[in-house]
């Protein structure tokens, strides 16, 4: 990552969300919206490493359910929700909590190409 150069908006958010957790306040609203600006405007090499962590943690299933257009895995709910040990409802919830605080939408599966 040390070679990715570093967008003030990524920075931006980054250190905003650093301070809201370091504040105890990682879960509000304001905290998702910076996350998102964060990951939204995140080197690849930021996203990669993100993923690793994730899978090293256990946290995403072994293989992705399928790929975007370019080439990026993706999850079904059902298979995370799975791995996390939490009903699809739960993740649901969770998912629709995240899009109403940070007003992101996750991407149409129109563009999605599933495994078979």
């Amino acid at each position: 990552m040390n070679q990715d150069k570093l967008s003030a908006a990524f920075l931006n958010a980054s250190n905003e969300y650093s301070e809201l957790v370091a504040q105890g306040l990682g879960e509000p609203p304001a905290a998702a919206r910076a996350f998102a600006r964060m990951m939204e405007n995140a080197p690849q090499s930021f996203m990669d490493v993100a993923h690793d962590v994730a899978m090293e943690m256990g946290l995403m299933p072994e293989k992705p359910d399928g790929y975007t257009a370019n080439g990026e895995p993706v999850y079904r709910l059902e298979s995370i929700a799975k791995r996390l040990g939490i009903s699809k409802e739960e993740a649901e919830k969770s998912l629709h909590e995240f899009e109403d605080a940070t007003g992101k939408q996750f991407f149409d599966v129109d563009d999605v190409y599933l495994v078979q």
